[in-house]
């Protein structure tokens, strides 16, 4: 029989291979490619999602620190605009002073007269001559007489203390004239160390901005302040359309480097934040995934390429092997992602169920009664003794209904910064003692005892009084809403420590045990082991009162000795020193 060469019959037998594994290879570099891609997409899209909630922590912390200046200077324009103090008067500069202990950001608090010359200054008892009449913001409310408020550039002091901001509130006296301008000097320094507080990861940027594209301060880098950057897209384009939004871009004041960029204006104030991520950062381990599996797809390739040289048989081993393990990585890399997926909207899912189920039971308490209330007037006289009473229950119910919907409703107010405050000098006193009077009732009805203690002489604070009361009616109806029936003892007492005023709210109740203080002022939060003992309640009250006590300069603290030991929650507002002005007008804000 004739022979057959060796040679020919290994080429044709490899031909099918070399087509087989370089479809192979062509097949694990295209889902390799593609799995990087969506891996590229992801990462960027949840950069920019970072950016955004970033910017918007970041608008919330400057909108509170600027407003909380902005409510102190607008309490000294008030108070001087009725004042006759003279110039150097030890009692204005003592208030300014007071203000300002409770102002980390500002600097110094000043008056400049309607001539242009400081009044008063919290840094000198006598101030000096000084002339601040060719300052911009100055110059601002003599160009426009209807300006109420103003927050310059960023300005270097003459004094050499560094770059400043001046928020400024116009003064006007009774007779409508101009009787000057009440200055904060917010510190940039001091802003730009708040924002080392919030703990940036590698590649972040925080910058604020002046409205006309002015840097005021910045985190790590804030060598740029001063500096106009009026041609960004976020001034030159983007505000245009809207208060917040996010772009990419690699120009200034991030040249060479790609930034991925989200911006928020500020409601109230002419600022923005600005929120820059390094792209390479976000990609950084994206990048040595794409290394690895570009060394992975070379590897693959000289594998295939000395699988091709040897038998078939051996060469399809080693292929299904090969499938096999990145079928396997890639099953266990999609289960564990899938898992984690699962987690987030298992809780998500168990956080609705808890509050709905809360809010539920909470409607279905007042409604039982008044449906019953109806089935008692569907059978009664209406002149009845039992159709009187069947209507108080429903009146009781439904204004029950009415309170949790305001607190629903007011929660959500203050958490999106549409909260308005008439700030006015107040007798605390006064309020705590109307807020009282109206709870009363419903304290003794629980069989509680409620004992009141006010302040001889009045303490004066600047507040909104509704409010205020609004706080004192919710931590009256905390402390009766937790203390058992019939054996309650309430005291709430109004008192003075240094230049606070303190409204401390006592009860001898269920208490709070020392693992929940810290917890009870948050969103929805109850202490589980007392769910059952209380009369109901959806969690926000607390958390409600520590807003509005915030918003209005002030704090609020729990304290208890343990279980069964009652429960102490104190109020604490800074005090006005002065005497009231006769009737003054309050001063409406927005929170």
């Amino acid at each position: 029989m004739p022979s057959i060469g060796r040679p020919g019959i290994l080429r044709r037998s490899l031909q099918p291979s070399v087509v087989a594994g370089s479809l192979v290879f062509a097949l694990v570099a295209a889902l390799a490619a593609g799995g990087l891609l969506r891996e590229r997409h992801l990462l960027l899209e949840q950069a920019h999602e970072d950016a955004a909630m970033l910017a918007s922590v970041l608008e919330e912390n400057t909108a509170r620190t600027f407003e909380s200046v902005d409510i102190a200077i607008a309490g000294l324009a008030q108070h001087l605009a009725s004042s006759k103090a003279r110039r150097h008067d030890p009692a204005v500069r003592e208030l300014m002073r007071a203000q300002l202990r409770h102002l980390p950001t500002v600097r110094a608090l000043y008056i400049v007269g309607p001539d242009g010359f400081v009044q008063h200054d919290t840094d000198y008892p006598k101030t000096p001559d000084v002339s601040l009449a060719d300052r911009s913001y100055f110059r601002a409310y003599l160009e426009a007489p209807t300006l109420q408020r103003h927050v310059s550039e960023a300005l270097q002091s003459r004094s050499g203390t560094g770059w400043f901001v001046a928020s400024s509130r116009r003064i006007t006296r009774p007779d409508g004239s101009f009787g000057g301008v009440a200055v904060a000097a917010v510190q940039l320094g001091t802003v730009s160390h708040l924002y080392r507080k919030l703990g940036l990861g590698s590649g972040r940027q925080l910058t604020l901005f002046h409205k006309n594209g002015r840097v005021l301060a910045g985190f790590p880098h804030d060598s740029h302040v001063g500096r106009s950057y009026a041609q960004l897209p976020v001034f030159a384009d983007f505000l245009h359309r809207g208060s917040s939004g996010q772009f990419e871009t690699d120009g200034a004041p991030w040249k060479d480097m790609r930034r991925i960029v989200a911006y928020r204006a500020l409601d109230t104030q002419p600022l923005v934040v600005v929120v820059a991520v390094q792209e390479a950062d976000v990609l950084a381990s994206w990048s040595r995934t794409a290394t690895g599996v570009t060394i992975g797809l070379l590897l693959l390739a000289m594998a295939i390429g000395g699988v091709v040289l040897t038998f078939e048989q051996r060469q399809e081993q080693r292929r299904r092997a090969a499938a096999d393990r990145v079928t396997a990585t890639e099953s266990a890399a999609v289960a564990e992602r899938m898992r984690a997926i699962a987690a987030h909207l298992q809780e998500a899912d168990q956080r609705k169920t808890q509050f709905l189920a809360t809010l539920s039971h909470e409607l279905r308490n007042a409604m039982g009664p008044v449906l019953n209330a109806l089935s008692i007037l569907d059978r009664s006289d209406p002149a009845s003794a039992a159709s009187r009473r069947a209507r108080d229950i429903m009146r009781e119910q439904v204004g029950q209904l009415r309170s949790l919907v305001d607190d629903l409703l007011d929660i959500s107010r203050v958490n999106s910064g549409k909260v308005r405050l008439d700030l006015q000098r107040l007798d605390l006193g006064d309020v705590v003692g109307h807020a009282a009077a109206a709870a009363q009732a419903g304290i003794e009805a629980l069989g509680h005892v409620l004992v009141l203690r006010l302040p001889d002489p009045p303490l004066w604070i600047v507040g909104d009084r509704a409010r205020l009361a609004q706080v004192v009616a919710n931590l009256l109806g905390n402390a009766a809403k937790y203390t058992p029936r019939g054996n309650g003892r309430i005291e709430v007492e109004v008192r003075r420590e240094g230049s606070r005023a303190l409204v401390s709210v006592r009860d001898n109740g269920l208490g709070i045990p020392a693992a929940d203080l810290g917890k009870v002022f948050g969103m929805f939060e109850q202490v589980e082991r007392h769910q059952s003992s209380s009369q109901g309640g959806l969690g926000i009250g607390l958390a409600l009162v520590a807003r509005l006590v915030a918003l209005q300069g002030g704090e609020v603290a729990a304290h208890s000795d343990g279980d069964g030991r009652g429960s102490t929650f104190t109020v604490s507002l800074p005090l006005v020193e002065n005497e009231p002005a006769p009737t003054p007008d309050g001063a409406s804000l927005r929170a």
